[in-house]
């Protein structure tokens, strides 16, 4: 599954990255509720990256963050 979100950018990545009949969705807690969703790959600003690592924790998934996953250590 691929969330972005531009759309046309999710789509382009799936098309190019993804397995035939990948999902596609706008709103990463679409992608959370994906049963068959056991990875997140968090590959996203670093603003968001703690909001959405731990949103990801929360709902059982296995979590990959590119770059830190806070602006600071504190």
């Amino acid at each position: 599954a691929f969330c972005d979100l531009i759309l046309e950018r999710a789509e382009a990545a799936a098309k190019k990255y993804g397995a035939p009949g990948a999902k596609v969705c706008t709103d990463y807690h679409e992608l959370l509720a994906i049963p068959e969703v056991e990875i997140v790959y968090v590959l996203t600003p670093n603003v968001s990256h703690c909001e959405l690592s731990v949103a990801a924790l929360e709902a059982g998934k296995h979590v990959l963050c590119e770059k830190p996953m806070a602006a600071s250590t504190a």
